[in-house]
């Protein structure tokens, strides 16, 4: 059984079913498949990830356009993200469910575990072979697990290098731009965090892309109801951990009192 846990675990969803077929597409919209997008959620693990990484975001995936052809016979065009994500959702490329490896999930089922959403369009022109490539590249690394936090900190610090067969959500956005032409990669993408990939890093040649980060979501009821359950928590913890200081204190005396008694006899 499943149980659903706010901020911390997501229900699953059950999808695609009655899809017979797909296939990504670029279409001539406003974001366009390959840009890169940007999360920023409030829950325990992401705001540790933003002091940590001293980052407005935690998570980047890409966007991906796909055309979906019903058992019915009708067809859609959808917004999807492949991303490395964190909660175990559908993935449209083996219509399983995917937890901590490269997926393709709907952008609409993962948007409501974030805060914010941005997108960093990419200042690449894309012609009729792009979606072929970016589908390619995407059957190639699908299913790859994310490698273990602290050999993540391993590669940051000590020695740069990510695991054979493990990658991270910055680490395959990064490799897409390399492997498509985008950008040619000349450092190891296994140390980037998702800061890197906003408009004031340089981690990146400011001209590969157009402008800095816009937000196309944001979410104020979520970000504050977020906020007073982390302030709840961090209060109760407070709470017990004064109680369990003045519970030691007062045993310590105790203590100290029959030692004393026990001496003067």
């Amino acid at each position: 059984m499943d149980f659903y846990v706010p901020f911390f675990k997501y229900p699953r969803i059950v999808e695609f079913e009655d899809v017979r077929s797909w296939r990504v597409i670029n279409p001539d919209r406003n974001l366009k498949t390959g840009d890169i997008l940007l999360f920023s959620a409030s829950g325990f693990m992401s705001s540790v990830i933003k002091l940590f990484t001293r980052s407005r975001w935690n998570h980047i995936g890409m966007v991906c356009w796909c055309e979906i052809k019903y058992i019915d016979g009708s067809t859609k065009e959808d917004l999807y993200c492949f991303e490395l994500g964190s909660q175990p959702f559908t993935d449209l490329m083996t219509r399983k469910y995917i937890h901590l490896e490269v997926r393709l999930v709907r952008l609409a089922d993962i948007s409501r575990m974030y805060d914010i959403i941005a997108v960093r369009k990419l200042n690449y022109e894309r012609g009729p072979d792009w979606a072929e490539k970016f589908q390619t590249f995407m059957f190639k690394w699908k299913s790859t697990p994310y490698f273990p936090m602290h050999t993540l900190l391993k590669a940051v610090f000590i020695k740069p290098g990510a695991p054979n067969g493990k990658t991270t959500c910055c680490d395959i956005a990064a490799k897409m731009m390399d492997e498509l032409k985008v950008h040619d990669l000349k450092f190891d993408s296994s140390q980037l965090c998702p800061d890197d990939f906003a408009g004031h890093s340089t981690a990146f040649p400011k001209e590969i892309f157009k402008g800095p980060e816009i937000v196309i979501y944001k979410d104020h009821k979520l970000m504050n109801a977020r906020l007073i359950f982390i302030i709840i928590v961090v209060f109760i913890l407070i709470v017990l951990l004064i109680c369990v200081i003045k519970r030691s204190r007062k045993d310590a005396r105790a203590k100290a009192k029959t030692t004393q008694a026990t001496q003067s006899k």
